[in-house]
C-alpha cells in the first residue's frame, strides 16, 4: 500500500499473515481460494436445522472470515467480484434455510443486509463494506507511521497515497453519499471510522428501503427494531433450553413475517372469530381479539415480568 516504505518483492503472487498483497489478478485469485472453504461450509450448514443454519450464517460464515479480509486486500475491481460472488452463496444459503424467494426484489435484498437494529436480519454484504473496511485499515496504518519517532522520507508520501486510494474507492452504489461523508466527517484521534462510515451506511439503506415501503411495512420494520425485537434471531451463548431455539417451521414463519413475506398460501376464514379472514401476511391471526389464546398469551407475559 506504501511503495515508498516498504517494497516486499517483485513477485505477482504473494502473501503476507495470510493475506494477499501482489497484483489486482493474483489477489483476487487467492481470495477466491481462501473464501471457497467459506463457501463449502455455507452449502454443509444447509443441511442443519434451521434455527441453527441461520445462527451459523449470520455470526461465522456471512462477514466473519470475508471480514478479515476486507480490511487487508485492496478492494479492486477483481476482488469486488469476488466479494460479490460470496454474497451471492451466504444469500442462495439464507434463501434455501428460510424459504426466501430465489429472486429478491431490492427492498428485500436491502432489508436481509439491515442490521437488526434497524429491522434487518444483520446480513450485511461484504461488497457493500468491504471498501469502507479498507480505507478506515488504511487510514490506521497511516496515523501509526505518524507516530513513528523518526519519519523516512518517503515518495509518495503516505499522505497522498491515501488520498489517491480514496478517489479511486469502489463504494457502495446503494449510498451515493457515503463518499461525501467519508471525505468531510473530522476524525478524531481515538475515533473508529468504520464504525462510523458502516452506521451511516446503514442509515442510508434503511433511508431507501422506507422511502419504497408502505405505511404497513414501515410500521413493520420499526417495530422489528425495538430493543429485543430481534433476541430471537441467534439465542444467548450457551443457551441450552429447548424453547431457545424454534422448529424449522416456526423459524421460517418468524423470518418470513419480519421481513413482510405471506407466512400462508391464501386467505382463510378466521378459526378463531368466525367473522373475518385471516389474511396470508398473518396479521389477523395476531391480533384476534376472540378466543382464549390471546388471554393465554397475556397471562404469560404478566406472570413472567
Amino acid at each position: 500500500m506504501f511503495p515508498g516504505i516498504v517494497r516486499v518483492c517483485p513477485f505477482e503472487a504473494v502473501s503476507v499473515l495470510g493475506v494477499p498483497v501482489g497484483t489486482a489478478a493474483a489477489n483476487s485469485a487467492s481470495l477466491a481460494k481462501s473464501l471457497s472453504l467459506a463457501k463449502k461450509k455455507l452449502l454443509a450448514v444447509r443441511q442443519l436445522d434451521t434455527h441453527v443454519a441461520f445462527a451459523l450464517t449470520k455470526c461465522c460464515l456471512s462477514g466473519g472470515v470475508a471480514g478479515y479480509y476486507a480490511r487487508n486486500v485492496e478492494p479492486s475491481s477483481e476482488v469486488m467480484e469476488v466479494y460479490r460472488d460470496f454474497d451471492t452463496a451466504v444469500w442462495e444459503t439464507v434463501t434455501h434455510v428460510c424459504n426466501l424467494p430465489a429472486v429478491p426484489d431490492g427492498v428485500l435484498r436491502s432489508t436481509v443486509a439491515l442490521p437488526t437494529s434497524l429491522g434487518g436480519l444483520g446480513l450485511r454484504r461484504v461488497a457493500d463494506v468491504a471498501p469502507i473496511a479498507f480505507m478506515a485499515s488504511a487510514l490506521g496504518a497511516g496515523r501509526q507511521m505518524a507516530t513513528w519517532p523518526r519519519q523516512p522520507p518517503v515518495d509518495p508520501a503516505p499522505a497522498a497515497v491515501l488520498a489517491s486510494l480514496f478517489a479511486n474507492l469502489p463504494l457502495s452504489s446503494c449510498a451515493p453519499s457515503i463518499r461525501a461523508f467519508m471525505a468531510g466527517e473530522p476524525i478524531a484521534s481515538g475515533v473508529r471510522p468504520q464504525r462510523s462510515w458502516t452506521g451511516f451506511l446503514d442509515l442510508e439503506l434503511q433511508r431507501q428501503v422506507l422511502s419504497s415501503s408502505s405505511e404497513a411495512d414501515r410500521a413493520r420494520l420499526s417495530s422489528c427494531s425495538a430493543a429485543h425485537a430481534s433476541a430471537y434471531l441467534v439465542p444467548k451463548a450457551g443457551a441450552a433450553r429447548k424453547d431457545s431455539w424454534y422448529s424449522p417451521s416456526e423459524f421460517v414463519v418468524l423470518i418470513r413475517h419480519r421481513l413482510g413475506l405471506p407466512v400462508a398460501a391464501s386467505e382463510a376464514k378466521c378459526t378463531i372469530c368466525h367473522d373475518l379472514n385471516a389474511d396470508v401476511l398473518g396479521r389477523h391471526s395476531l391480533c384476534c381479539r376472540h378466543g382464549l389464546e390471546r388471554k393465554d398469551l397475556h397471562n404469560v407475559f404478566r406472570n413472567e415480568l
